[in-house]
């Protein structure tokens, strides 16, 4: 009977880590659509996921002190998942409603905030709430030796949360809806349930738990039946009345909504061209084409280049237009829902489509280009910053022909720009300036930079510009001879150039700065809130110097309250579980950049990586689980300090392997292989975040607590220390001093942490 009951419960942990996974997905590409792709609020998505998890086995731990859990309780928990599993999407989705966003609208710092707490709330809450709840009812029955049994709930939870990240993209992603995952997860949640509801056992507990459960399973059933209606509901509130078509790919959410004549389609909720439009059409393809006297070899990538093609097709010249798109569902998407109507152009020659990320396309290219234009916006993230640097900008150099052109845009303003702008606007020459002979700027409500790699090539007279026109035939709205001279007049000229070439601090952008983006993050705060915009511009402001002068101060501070011996040693092991927490979130979420960075946007691959980790948390866990049972206390203390230690040495280590990434390894071996590679690091760091856990339960049990009062309050303060970890890496320490120096950082604070334990142990 007893066996029979630890199987079920470490299921139902198993389980409960495989759906919470597949929520936080869900939640997180869900919010996307609300944040616009920002990454800052991805780091206060994932901090209050980690922050309520962290609750729920708190508040596990103090119902059980009033309480005695039993099955039927797990039942209730696991019924109420799978409710929460879909409401919490249709919550999302219905959040434009509620907070009264309008489509394309980016919603204030504090709504945002508000709606991040929210949504994250009930998921995570009982997530949290099942971990505890089956680490006292797996320490109570199932006979194992005790101080190991009760880390099998922990490697349950790991390994649930491993191939629910991997089902969700490998088997769900790329055919299913994203409501329709969710149904599917919860009714495997009821399957669990239901397995732990069997009335014939006369079990005690279970009175309230089966009709809680036969509730939830009718509620599923009936969003399963009417599930197309449900989707259709769902889309109506995000998108108000306006909705055409949404589609939900590995990449992105695409969405087309129109408003009277006008059809607008939407990345991630993010603005990506409208139709009819043609000021839009002609200012992103003419003025880089006119720059060239002879454009035969065009490249495209960036929002809308798809569409915009054939714009590029009406200069004579034009022979091979190849277009980079990295998901491929989009052509496909716009084919579908408008290209009947809307006149979306076929893949026809000389038109060539490639489904590939930019960077990656850019370093082996087919050929070299006469003109390459990029329309991919303000780098508003990290992951966009990549296309921004020095090193991306000497791929573009190195794919253009002698004299070819290279165009980027940007939002900007034809007359007077904020100290905010400038800075953003800076920031963008000065890195161009650092790789091309001659870099030229064309303002206007997105302004264009114009580069080069031959000095004297760009055309800075409206005359000559608006010659070739003529001579090409074109027949333009809006990039006319007039528009061009008022763009392009002395006055406006000089006023762009002081602003700009003034000297003061350099903001050339390179991989692991991310000036670019912090730059931008300067602009777009000032639209959501003065304390935020105040937050934001303090970042990166400080020295090195003065910001490791006050880590040091603080590292002192710690010293001081921990250095005094004591038999107490529970303290100090419950800091180093904070700490590890930190530490290894913060190595997850560097990690995933420094990928991003190097090889492009490659979610499956991304979704291995995080998998990796997880599964790297059981057998660490599994490992010191089982070194806790042969050794004696002094080797016990002995192997969790070695474990301290690797949390000290292995940020060091991955920060001299990052930062020789870019000059040594951008062969195709690496490029191919960079997955793996990746996967194994964060396995190792999963490896030893899972002994470090398995050891710390083992210890503080050897000081006379019981295990059942470790588990879940212990895996509460790792979740609390990974809340903060992301918190401080995403919003602080990433935009300010980059991710080498963000490894660092943590590897200082564990370092420190070590000390501690090296004295109190």
């Amino acid at each position: 009977m007893k066996a029979s009951f630890d199987k079920h419960t470490v299921s139902a942990i198993t389980a409960t880590g495989l759906a919470a996974t597949i929520a936080q997905i869900v939640v997180l590409r869900e919010l996307l659509v609300l944040f616009q792709g920002i990454e800052l609020f991805i780091g206060i998505v994932l901090a209050c996921w980690l922050f309520w998890n962290g609750c729920g086995c708190g508040m596990a731990n103090y119902w059980v002190r009033r309480h005695h859990p039993t099955r039927g309780t797990l039942a209730i928990v696991l019924s109420m998942v799978a409710l929460t599993l879909p409401l919490t999407a249709f919550f999302i989705r219905t959040a434009r409603y509620l907070w009264c966003i309008l489509p394309g609208e980016l919603p204030s710092f504090n709504i945002l905030c508000e709606i991040c707490l929210l949504s994250t709330a009930l998921p995570s809450i009982l997530s949290g709430m099942l971990f505890g709840l089956c680490w006292i009812l797996y320490d109570r029955t199932s006979g194992i030796s005790p101080g190991t049994s009760p880390i099998a709930v922990f490697m349950g939870e790991a390994l649930g949360a491993t191939t629910g990240g991997l089902g969700f993209y490998v088997f769900f992603a790329c055919h299913q809806p994203i409501l329709n995952v969710l149904w599917m997860a919860s009714l495997g949640l009821l399957i669990v349930a239901g397995s732990l509801n069997r009335p014939w056992t006369r079990q005690k507990g279970l009175s309230m738990a089966v009709p809680i459960w036969l509730m939830s399973v009718i509620a599923i059933l009936l969003g399963v039946l009417f599930r197309t209606d449900v989707e259709k509901m769902s889309r109506t509130f995000q998108w108000h009345d306006q909705i055409i078509a949404v589609a939900d790919t590995p990449y992105q959410n695409i969405a087309a909504t129109q408003k009277e004549k006008a059809v607008s389609v939407l990345s991630n909720g993010l603005w990506l061209y409208s139709i009819p439009d043609r000021p839009t059409a002609e200012w992103s393809v003419h003025p880089a084409l006119l720059q060239h006297p002879r454009p035969q070899s065009i490249l495209m990538f960036g929002a809308g280049s798809f569409h915009f093609a054939t714009e590029a097709l009406k200069h004579n010249e034009s022979k091979q237009l190849d277009v980079v798109e990295l998901d491929p569902a989009l052509p496909a998407f716009e084919k579908k829902h408008l290209g009947a109507r809307y006149g979306i152009p076929t893949a026809a020659a000389p038109m060539k489509i490639y489904h590939q990320d930019a960077a990656s396309f850019l370093r082996h290219p087919p050929r070299r280009y006469d003109v390459i234009i990029m329309r991919l916006g303000d780098p508003i993230s990290a992951q966009m910053n990549r296309f921004y640097t020095v090193s991306f900008f000497q791929q573009v150099k190195r794919a253009l022909t002698t004299g070819g052109i290279f165009s980027l845009s940007v939002s900007g303003g034809e007359d007077m720009l904020g100290e905010d702008q400038i800075i953003f606007l800076k920031g963008i020459l000065q890195t161009l300036q650092t790789v091309f002979d001659d870099v030229m700027i064309l303002p206007g409500d997105h302004i264009q930079f114009f580069s080069t790699n031959a000095t004297g090539r760009l055309i800075r007279d409206f005359e000559t510009l608006s010659h070739r026109i003529e001579q090409r035939h074109l027949s333009l709205s809006y990039v006319r001879k007039d528009v061009l001279e008022y763009l392009m007049t002395p006055i406006r000229r000089q006023y762009f150039n002081s602003v700009l070439t003034d000297g003061g601090p350099q903001y050339v952008n390179s991989d692991f700065s991310n000036r670019c983006y912090l730059n931008t993050l300067r602009m777009v705060s000032a639209q959501w809130h003065a304390s935020a915009n105040t937050f934001i511009n303090s970042i990166g402001q400080h020295s090195p110097l003065t910001f490791w002068s006050v880590l040091v101060l603080i590292a002192g501070v710690f010293l001081c309250m921990y250095w005094r011996k004591s038999d107490l040693i529970t303290s100090p092991i419950r800091l180093s579980v904070i700490t590890a927490g930190a530490v290894n979130m913060a190595l997850q979420m560097i990690m995933l950049l420094v990928f991003q960075t190097l090889v492009g946007v490659l979610y499956l691959h991304m979704v291995t990586i995080v998998a990796s980790f997880m599964a790297g948390l059981a057998i660490g866990a599994g490992w010191g689980a089982k070194t806790s049972r042969l050794k004696e206390l002094t080797s016990l203390k002995g192997h969790f300090l070695k474990v301290q230690l690797l949390f000290f040495v292995y940020p060091m280590a991955l920060a001299i392997l990052f930062t020789a990434m870019p000059r040594y390894f951008h062969g195709n071996f690496f490029l191919s292989n960079a997955a793996l590679v990746f996967s194994c690091l964060s396995l190792g760091a999963g490896v030893i975040g899972g002994r470090h856990f398995s050891l710390a339960t083992a210890l503080i049990h050897t000081a006379g607590i019981p295990l059942r009062a470790i588990g879940g309050p212990l895996y509460g303060l790792d979740l609390l220390g990974s809340s903060a970890g992301v918190l401080v890496t995403t919003l602080f320490l990433v935009p300010g001093i980059g991710p080498i120096q963000t490894l660092l950082v943590f590897g200082f604070i564990a370092g420190v942490c070590l000390l501690i334990l090296a004295r109190r142990l």
